[in-house]
């Protein structure tokens, strides 16, 4: 009679389980790739429920890691200043432009600062006035810009997607514009240094600290011209469960920038002369 071997039980459980522990991980990793493409929620829900999730623009000088891959940034200091001023707590994430409205009208996370815009009304509940900024648009060393018309003279002038600047130059037909994508301010200096741009624009203090950053001042003609003034606004999605702290915030905001805390916050990134150049 032929000897026939068996393995244990328990061999074969933890076999099977192996096997579907490794299905499983695959799955995993495919939903998280999908996840980062497609925008899904990328805020931590391991935060108490009280925890307001807020979004800080991932774009240098607003937000991003610094060279110890720690984050930092005008708004994400005074992100940090108002939770301070609040008393509430509030969780900063650095967020893609691109993921911040759908975030907001799915109500991933509560709110953040970011442009005050009329098409966005339905979506956001608009807390309180932050900073006020003037968007220019700088031409590089040897083109002249004295006045908006001057524009029309020029091949290309770089712009950032879906970057609302001022009413006559986002709806212009007639300015030729080179767009990158939305909050990659780095591109538009390295072309505009490399002489691949006639001009660029967008955030006078964001251009202030980026062409400190990338040696680029001399390669450019300064002050520009200014295109906009546009005020940056808590704003807080219309489906975040912690409205009933606008009155707060609002507060909070209101005194800080009474008392210019947000402005020294500004002067620690943007060089002094710079900014009031381009102020």
């Amino acid at each position: 009679m032929a000897h026939v071997q068996c393995l244990p039980k328990t061999v074969i459980i933890s076999k099977s389980l192996s096997k579907r522990g490794s299905i499983m991980k695959r799955w995993y990793i495919i939903f998280a790739c999908l996840a980062c493409m497609t925008g899904w929620n990328t805020f931590s829900p391991a935060y108490a429920e009280d925890t307001l999730q807020i979004h800080v623009i991932h774009a240098s000088p607003i937000g991003f890691n610094n060279s110890q891959n720690e984050p930092e940034g005008y708004h994400w200091d005074y992100i940090a200043e108002i939770e301070k001023r609040s008393g509430f707590s509030l969780n900063r994430t650095l967020t893609p432009y691109a993921r911040i409205w759908r975030g907001m009208a799915e109500g991933w996370h509560d709110g953040g600062i970011v442009f005050r815009s009329s098409d966005r009304d339905n979506i956001v509940e608009y807390v309180a006035a932050v900073r006020d900024t003037n968007n220019i648009v700088i031409s590089r060393k040897g083109i002249a810009l004295k006045t908006y018309d001057d524009l029309y003279k020029l091949e290309s002038i770089g712009s950032m997607r879906d970057n609302r600047l001022g009413d006559r130059f986002d709806d212009d037909p007639e300015i030729k514009k080179r767009i990158v994508p939305a909050g990659d301010y780095d591109t538009l200096i390295k072309m505009i240094k490399r002489g691949h741009l006639d001009a660029i624009s967008g955030n006078s203090m964001a251009m202030a600290y980026l062409l400190n950053k990338f040696d680029a001042v001399d390669a450019v003609e300064l002050p520009g011209i200014i295109i906009g003034t546009r005020t940056e606004w808590f704003q807080m999605s219309k489906k975040s469960k912690h409205i009933d702290k606008i009155p707060g915030l609002a507060k909070a905001i209101r005194e800080l920038r009474a008392e210019g805390v947000f402005e020294k916050i500004m002067e620690k990134y943007v060089d002094e002369k710079l900014m009031k150049l381009l102020r």
